[in-house]
C-alpha cells in the first residue's frame, strides 16, 4: 500500500492498528496510530432442551442455558417456531426477553429458536429444540355380532374392533354402561379391551374408556335392544 490512504481489507477477526509511513530523502516519519476495533464473532447462546408433551398441552419455559457474546454485549431478542412440516421459521411478537413461556397450547411438533441482535455487529441463533407432540388420543372402536336379545339373554362378548391410538404409556381400559336414557355408570372390575355382558333384562348402551399418561377418550357406543317376553293372553 502506497497511497496516501488505505482501506484495509475485509474479514478482519482481531484488534488491529494501522499507521502510515513517510519516506524522503530526509528520512522516515510515521503518522499516529489508528486503531480498528474487532469484536468478538456474535454466538446466539443456548436454550433449554428437546421435550415430549401431550396433545393440547403447552410446553414447559424455554431456559436460557447461556446468554449470547460477541459483538458490543447489547441485546435484543426474538423468538421463533417452526411446526413439523414447514421450512419457514415464523417469529412470534413480543418475545424480547432471553426465556420465552409458550402460551397457547401445541397440537403438532415444533421447533424454537432464539435469534439474539447486537446493537452493532448482527445477530445469530441460538441452539434449536423440539418440542415432540404426541398424537391426540382416540379410544379405538367396539363391536358385537348381535345387538338384539331377548329378555335375560346374554348378547355374547363386545369385541375390540380397533386398538386405542394416541397419547403415551401404557393403555388401561375401562367400561361404563347405561340402562335405557339413564346415567352412564361404571362396570365393577373389568379392565380388559372385551367386555362379556350378562344377561340384560333392560335395553344397555356400553362403551369403553382407554386411558394413559395422556388423559382418555372413549370409543364408540353400543346399545344392545333388549325384546320383552311375549305376553300369554287367556
Amino acid at each position: 500500500a502506497t497511497g496516501l490512504s488505505y482501506d484495509p481489507p475485509a474479514g478482519l477477526t482481531q484488534t488491529t492498528q494501522y499507521r502510515r509511513q513517510a519516506t524522503t530523502g530526509c528520512g522516515v516519519v510515521y503518522s499516529n496510530l489508528v486503531t480498528v476495533t474487532v469484536y468478538d464473532e456474535v454466538l446466539g447462546g443456548t436454550i433449554g432442551t428437546d421435550d415430549d408433551i401431550c396433545y393440547n398441552d403447552i410446553p414447559n419455559p424455554f431456559t436460557n442455558d447461556a446468554f449470547p457474546t460477541g459483538g458490543t454485549d447489547s441485546w435484543t431478542y426474538q423468538w421463533q417456531y417452526q411446526e413439523d412440516g414447514d421450512v419457514v421459521w415464523t417469529p412470534i411478537a413480543s418475545t424480547n426477553d432471553p426465556e420465552y413461556t409458550h402460551p397457547t397450547p401445541l397440537t403438532v411438533t415444533t421447533k424454537f429458536r432464539r435469534m439474539a441482535t447486537d446493537a452493532l455487529c448482527g445477530f445469530a441463533y441460538s441452539n434449536e429444540i423440539t418440542i415432540n407432540v404426541w398424537d391426540a388420543i382416540d379410544g379405538g372402536t367396539i363391536s358385537i355380532a348381535d345387538n338384539e336379545v331377548c329378555y335375560n339373554e346374554s348378547p355374547g362378548t363386545i369385541q375390540n374392533a380397533s386398538d386405542p391410538v394416541g397419547g403415551e404409556g401404557i393403555t388401561s381400559f375401562t367400561w361404563e354402561q347405561k340402562v335405557g336414557a339413564g346415567a352412564w355408570t361404571p362396570i365393577a372390575g373389568e379392565t380388559n379391551n372385551t367386555y362379556d355382558v350378562p344377561a340384560l333384562t333392560a335395553t344397555t348402551t356400553f362403551r369403553r374408556i382407554a386411558s394413559n399418561n395422556c388423559g382418555f377418550d372413549y370409543s364408540n357406543e353400543l346399545t344392545i335392544t333388549v325384546n320383552p317376553l311375549p305376553v300369554q293372553y287367556n
